[in-house]
């Protein structure tokens, strides 16, 4: 009796064994879940070669107004944020003095042109010698260049705007007392307006592989670019200046707003563009996650030819048109993993900023 309790208990405890080893099995089974990742597809056709640049817009024109002349502030007629005519008078100096001085040489002109008139029939009559006739003529120049200075000089106590535009910015007050060049207003032409764009050292590199500039403001607004101009010196940002200017004729658009640049890049069917998410540095390599058609990753070495916006060139005979690469979650993969795919990344918006 006791030897086959024995047996029950052995078969019983083998059984219990079976099961236990059969549950973790399938708690194994349970934990290797399909990673969830985003993904691109590498299109090495004409939509891939659009290219987009963040830029600003700013005044064609910006100038500081001030007297060729010093005195007190008689009569300032606008205010920051008006707008003025070409030629409007914007600002008067007491003229005054400057009034009295032009009358005074006005008047040693008059006199010397008179001594001159007399003093020429003198010499044309031999009645004087020629020094006389010569300490004359210099006499009369001097006297009508100093009335002309005069006359300068009591014009210039008027402020005129040499362009249409607005008031930015008021430096000084009613009665106040300037000197030569002191600036009174600042004054900016938005009538024409500039689209500045800052390149990379690679996008500078690359600039005659760029074309058909098209510019947006305002999400709508399309601006007529013309007038190219690219700076082959970077500036304190490190960034090659790209200027266009263009007409403002619907006076939507204001300086200081920004704006959307689009151009086409030559067709280069060697170079692929991938977004910066994508690419993975493991011992200063550069590699990306390639997804296979059983949708499992394998890493595929990479070459970095050059940069724009927030994507990258590449080169790799791995990388074919149509290859899907990884652009989320690609530092928690390891080879071979089964991967569940996400929504796909657009090579014709990178950064998602369309």
């Amino acid at each position: 009796m006791r030897g086959r309790l024995n047996i029950a208990i052995s078969i019983l405890s083998v059984f219990m064994m079976l099961i236990i080893v059969s549950c973790k099995e399938s708690s194994n089974v349970k934990t290797k879940k399909l990673r969830p990742v985003k993904y691109t597809q590498i299109n090495t056709g004409n939509e891939g070669n659009k290219i987009q640049f963040p830029g600003v817009i700013s005044e064609s024109r910006e100038v500081k107004l001030s007297f060729l002349v010093g005195g007190a502030i008689q009569d300032l007629r606008y205010r920051e944020g008006d707008f003025v005519k070409k030629g409007t008078v914007v600002a008067v100096i007491d003229p005054v003095d400057y009034r009295f001085a032009y009358n005074a040489a006005l008047a040693a002109f008059n006199n010397a042109e008179a001594e001159m008139e007399r003093y020429e029939k003198l010499y044309n009559k031999k009645g004087i010698s020629k020094s006389v006739y010569d300490r004359v003529t210099r006499e009369f120049k001097m006297a009508k260049s100093n009335m002309e200075a005069k006359k300068n000089q009591l014009a210039y106590t008027t402020l005129k705007a040499p362009f249409s535009g607005y008031i930015q910015t008021k430096f000084v007050e009613k009665s106040e007392k300037v000197g030569v060049g002191h600036p009174i207003y600042t004054l900016i032409d938005t009538k024409t307006l500039k689209v500045k764009v800052g390149l990379s050292e690679s996008d500078f590199l690359n600039f005659d592989k760029f074309e058909n500039f098209t510019c947006y403001a305002n999400d709508s607004i399309k601006l007529e670019l013309r007038n190219q101009k690219l700076e082959h010196k970077p500036n304190s940002d490190n960034v090659y200046l790209l200027q266009f200017t263009c007409d403002n004729l619907e006076d939507k658009i204001a300086a200081g707003m920004s704006c959307e640049v689009f151009a086409t890049k030559a067709s280069n069917n060697s170079e692929i563009r991938l977004p910066i998410c994508s690419i993975l540095s493991e011992n200063k390599e550069k590699y990306v996650w390639v997804i296979s058609n059983e949708e499992t990753v394998k890493k595929v070495k990479v070459e970095i030819t050059g940069t724009f916006n927030k994507g990258v060139y590449v080169k790799s005979s791995s990388l074919n048109n149509g290859t899907k690469v990884v652009t989320g979650g690609i530092h928690s993969l390891v080879e071979g993993d089964k991967i569940k795919l996400l929504n796909s990344r657009s090579l014709t918006n990178i950064g998602g900023e369309l």
